[in-house]
């Protein structure tokens, strides 16, 4: 019985997705990649020459495509398609002497804001005057 190589690749792959295994692969230099293994402590290294990938896991040691190739695939496809654009700063808090000062008022303890009591309204009607 021949092994179809294809559908051990599309299991590997399948597996790498369901497990989200492209979080667990930090790239070494151009074409290595360190990827964690199932058990905890044990990493594989997973080469990249050509269109070949190698892993030294045990299937890989075998020859057969396993999910820490299939992870590194992934990762190493991402960079080919280019890296998203990075997101755009937090926007700075405005320093103290810049925050606007809004009149605050007492209510059984509680200080807030006109614009706290305002959201407060909206979300819960007006309260009965006291």
């Amino acid at each position: 019985m021949a092994l179809d190589i294809r559908t051990s690749q599309q299991r590997a792959i399948a597996k790498m997705q369901a497990l989200r295994w492209w979080r667990h692969v930090e790239q070494l230099r151009d074409g290595d990649y360190l990827v964690d293994g199932a058990a905890r402590g044990v990493f594989y290294r997973v080469r990249h020459v050509g269109a070949a990938w190698t892993c030294d896991c045990p299937a890989g040691a075998r020859g057969l495509p396993c999910y820490h190739a299939a992870a590194a695939w992934r990762l190493w496809l991402r960079d080919q398609a280019g890296q998203p654009p990075a997101p755009a700063p937090a926007p700075q808090p405005p320093a103290p002497d810049e925050l606007p000062v809004a009149p605050r008022r007492a209510s059984r303890g509680v200080t807030r804001t006109e614009e706290e009591e305002a959201l407060l309204d909206q979300l819960y009607g007006p309260r009965p005057a006291n």
